[in-house]
């Protein structure tokens, strides 16, 4: 296999002969480490389907490994099925250009969330493509965002410290937790954790 970008996120599946791999070269591929040989690929459009390539900004696989979940520079957010890579869903074209600070699929993969601008959380149903609100202002950027492991809890943090949680779908407005230190690093879900 012969790449001439950046690879920013790789991925061995769970059937011991795929990897997945996306990077500066705007595009994914899926390739077949048994026959040594390319089983698909795919190139990212970029928010303003002109400039040419979109860098994978960060990439997402949920717990099955049947959903990839991208975020490309500039702004566009969309789902692939794994390993073909063929699209689902992308995100709607007022977000697309807008910084994206963190993306995350739940762990079935019926849910992609994504931190960006304005500080807001966004929310979608994956199959539908369909926005779920969320009431939100958070005191800052969003930093990371994390689903529980039962794919039922959403859970971000911002630049300024603060911390929100969510029941997904949402039904109440989140958890705020005030920030107590200068910026919220990381989204982890201990393993213990009950949602």
């Amino acid at each position: 296999m012969d790449i001439h970008w950046r690879v920013t996120n790789l991925w061995f599946l769970d059937d011991d002969r795929t990897v997945i791999l996306t990077g500066w070269g705007g595009e994914a591929i899926a390739w077949d480490l048994v026959r040594s040989e390319l089983i698909t690929t795919t190139v990212f459009p970029t928010a303003d389907e002109e400039v040419t390539p979109a860098w994978v900004y960060s990439a997402r696989l949920n717990r099955e490994q049947t959903v990839l979940l991208v975020a490309t520079n500039p702004g566009r957010i969309m789902a692939y099925t794994l390993p073909e890579l063929e699209p689902i869903w992308d995100a709607p074209k007022e977000l697309q250009g807008w910084k994206i600070d963190a993306i995350q699929l739940s762990p079935s993969g019926e849910w992609a969330a994504a931190g960006v601008r304005q500080n807001r959380l966004r929310l979608w149903h994956v199959a539908s493509g369909k926005e779920v609100k969320l009431s939100n202002n958070l005191s800052g950027e969003p930093t990371d965002v994390g689903f529980s492991k039962a794919g039922d809890t959403l859970a971000a943090g911002d630049d300024r410290g603060g911390a929100y949680v969510w029941r997904v779908p949402p039904t109440t407005d989140p958890e705020v937790h005030p920030g107590t230190t200068a910026r919220v690093g990381y989204v982890v879900w201990h393993e213990n954790a009950v949602t």
